[in-house]
């Protein structure tokens, strides 16, 4: 809710890494110390609307944002909350088969096309994955059952 704050942990520091725009008070100039990659992304505030925009966001691109914004449609999703507790064990099964391929597969030290197929099949033969599943589109569907009414 803060601008200031904001717009610090985004850009860092004004007069080094960024400079306002003449007569453009929420138009910025980005300098040679702004780093983009050292500063948290303006993308994932929580509030976006009161940072400071770039001199090369051009005002098409901020109309054509919030028209994409009023139109969007709200995820059927929003507001559920999985409860784990009838499948813990199953969590528990799950997770430890992940981390038998997590790293590999993720750090390309495998080859995902065989390893990922693999991956599913053992989730799949040992059970706990269907159950969580089953167990998790149950609590869906009654969520958007109630949700309607």
């Amino acid at each position: 809710t803060n601008p200031e704050l904001l717009n610090g942990l985004v850009y860092g520091p004004e007069g080094k890494n960024w400079e306002k725009l003449a007569g453009k008070e929420t138009r910025v100039k980005v300098l040679d110390g702004y780093k983009g990659n050292t500063h948290m992304g303006g993308w994932n505030t929580g509030n976006n609307w009161i940072l400071y925009i770039n001199e090369n966001v051009t005002d098409q691109q901020i109309e054509d944002s919030k028209k994409q914004l009023a139109e969007a449609k709200e995820s059927p999703a929003l507001g559920f909350i999985f409860n784990t507790d009838n499948v813990k064990s199953e969590i528990s099964a799950i997770s430890n088969t992940m981390q038998q391929f997590y790293t590999a597969i993720n750090t390309g030290t495998v080859d995902p096309d065989k390893a990922i197929p693999e991956l599913m099949e053992k989730l799949k033969s040992e059970g706990a994955y269907d159950k969580v599943l089953n167990e998790m589109q149950k609590q869906y569907d009654e969520f958007l059952k109630n949700k309607k009414s």
